[in-house]
C-alpha cells in the first residue's frame, strides 16, 4: 500500500540532456510508467543543454516539457531545471537512466520532514555478474563513507527539496562535472538531512566506464569526492562527453 506521503507528493522530474535523442525516450517512458495511475501532480522537465541533435523534439514528442540552457555542463542544466520547476520536490534523473517500478514509493518513504535529499545507487545492466557484485560493494563502502567521512549524493538519482536549494543558493555552477554531487551534498546538509537509500536504485548506462575504463572512471569519482569533502573543490576540472 502506498503511504499518504507518496499519494500527496507533487514532483518535478528534471532530466539534463545534451545530444540524447537516442536515450531520452527510455528515461521519459520509465518515469511515465512509474507515475501512471497516481494522483500526484507531476511534470517531466527536460533541460536541453545546447544539443545539436533532435533531443528537444524527441522529448516533446514523448510528453516532456523542454527548457533550454546554453551554458554547457550538467550543473548548469540542473540549475536551469531547478529554476523552471513547478513543484517543491525535484527528482533528478540522468538522460541515460531509467526509473524502476516502485522507485518513488521507496524514495518518499525515506523523505521525512527533516530530510532535504534522498538518493540511491545506480545499477548497470551491461555489467557482468562480477562487476555488478563489485558495484554493490562500492556502494556499501559509499554508505560507510557517507556516515563517516562526508555526506554524498549520487548524481542522476536523487530527490531534493526546492526550498532547500533556495536556502543554499541553488547549485554551484562553478563545478562542471566531477564532484558536483558531493558539492551539493555538503552544502545542502547544512539545512537538513541527506539520506542514502540502498533500495532507491535506478538503471543506468555504463557507457562512461566502457569508454574511459572502469578503474580510471571509478578513481576519478573517488578522488573528487575526497577533494571536495576535504579541500572544498574538485581536482578534475574537465570531462569527456560520451554518447552512444
Amino acid at each position: 500500500m502506498r503511504s499518504k506521503q507518496s499519494m500527496d507528493a507533487s514532483i518535478t522530474f528534471i532530466i539534463p540532456a545534451f545530444n540524447e535523442e537516442k536515450l531520452i525516450p527510455f528515461a521519459i517512458r520509465s518515469i511515465q510508467e512509474e507515475m501512471a495511475g497516481r494522483p500526484n501532480d507531476c511534470e517531466i522537465l527536460v533541460v536541453d543543454n545546447a544539443s545539436t541533435d533532435r533531443t528537444s523534439e524527441v522529448a516533446l514528442e514523448h510528453g516532456a516539457r523542454v527548457v533550454h540552457e546554453l551554458k554547457r555542463g550538467i550543473v548548469a542544466a540542473r540549475q536551469a531545471g531547478y529554476l523552471h520547476a513547478k513543484y517543491d520536490l525535484l527528482a533528478n534523473i540522468d538522460a541515460d537512466n531509467a526509473v524502476p517500478a516502485g522507485w518513488l514509493d521507496r524514495a518518499l518513504a525515506a523523505l521525512d520532514p527533516a530530510t532535504v535529499v534522498v538518493t540511491g545507487p545506480l545499477v548497470y545492466p551491461e555489467f557482468s555478474r562480477l562487476m555488478q557484485a563489485l558495484t554493490r560493494f562500492f556502494y556499501f563502502l559509499g554508505r560507510l563513507s557517507h556516515h563517516t567521512l562526508g555526506t554524498m549524493v549520487q548524481g542522476g538519482n536523487f530527490i531534493v527539496r526546492k526550498s532547500a536549494l533556495d536556502a543554499v543558493g541553488g547549485y554551484n555552477t562553478d563545478v562542471v562535472f566531477f564532484g558536483e554531487d558531493t558539492d551539493l551534498a555538503l552544502r545542502i546538509a547544512t539545512v537538513g538531512n541527506v539520506k542514502l537509500v540502498p533500495k532507491m536504485w535506478v538503471y543506468s548506462s555504463a557507457r562512461r566506464f566502457q569508454v574511459e575504463g572502469i578503474v580510471l572512471t571509478t578513481w576519478r569519482y573517488i578522488l573528487n569526492y575526497l577533494t571536495v569533502t576535504f579541500l572544498g573543490k574538485p581536482v578534475t576540472k574537465g570531462h569527456r562527453d560520451i554518447r552512444p
